[in-house]
């Protein structure tokens, strides 16, 4: 009995520290949501991370209030995001606030916090490459031309003499040749509107899926990790849409052509 809860008592601490050891989902998500711009799922996803995640050390619970005063902001609360600034400063004083935020959150967090905004990290231009002046080559001077050897003697072709062919005329008026109707193709309409039908019928597919897709992208209820193979899935089948519809439109317009040229 006793070796079981000293067992215990080493496996659940354990246990415990390897979870806090992970990043909070729901400040992770909150931060995707921010920066996004959509400040009533940051703030939902930010009452979450709060309320549902119990590793929270003092640095998460810093970040917790300062994009709670983010997107408060988004939401027009300048107030209660002075307020959320304030409070990320105090239990974490070393927070910073992100980068490329934009002036409005920048001047409210300097006013909250005593604190600069950080500057939006540029790059200089890379230095212009000095041209070396190119060389102009002198023509050589133009040779002088031989002239041409006199051309050889051509002997006189001889005169052949050409077979009377109106005995051969009147036998070709005399007897017309009906001409033969020519049939009407129509394998190639047939196989271009067919593929037209088969492309645009798995292009209706693939945008139902892709629809999908991203209305559990962007489900509060999904996952950060989950939410981010969505999203991917979501493009690619969208970007299969597209190129089915192209290629439905194509073999469309190739069905009329078809037609009309017979």
């Amino acid at each position: 009995m006793r070796r079981a809860l000293w067992l215990l008592g080493v496996v659940v601490p354990a246990v415990a520290s390897a979870d806090a050891k992970h990043p909070n989902p729901f400040l992770s998500q909150a931060k995707v949501f921010a920066t996004q711009g959509e400040g009533d799922k940051c703030l939902k996803r930010l009452l979450q991370a709060e309320q549902k995640w119990k590793y929270n050390d003092k640095k998460d619970r810093a970040e917790i209030e300062l994009y709670g005063g983010i997107c408060g902001y988004l939401i027009g609360e300048t107030q209660a995001a002075e307020v959320s600034f304030k409070n990320a400063v105090k239990i974490y004083p070393k927070i910073e606030l992100p980068k490329d935020l934009g002036p409005g959150i920048e001047q409210l967090w300097a006013k909250a916090t005593g604190k600069a905004a950080p500057i939006a990290s540029t790059t200089p231009p890379p230095p212009a490459k000095e041209e070396k002046p190119k060389v102009v080559e002198t023509a050589p001077p133009p040779k002088k031309e031989e002239a041409p050897p006199p051309p050889a003697p051509v002997a006189p072709a001889k005169k052949v003499e050409e077979p009377d062919r109106s005995a051969y005329a009147e036998t070709e008026t005399s007897t017309p040749v009906a001409s033969e109707p020519k049939g009407r193709n129509v394998v190639l309409p047939i196989v271009f509107g067919v593929g037209a039908v088969g492309a645009g019928v798995g292009g209706l597919v693939m945008g139902l899926q892709a629809k999908s897709h991203e209305a559990q992208f962007k489900s509060l209820d999904t996952y950060y990790s989950d939410a981010q193979a969505f999203a991917s899935q979501a493009r690619t089948e969208a970007l299969v849409t597209n190129i089915l519809f192209a290629a439905a439109g194509a073999l469309l317009i190739a069905t009329i052509v078809a037609i009309i040229l017979g």
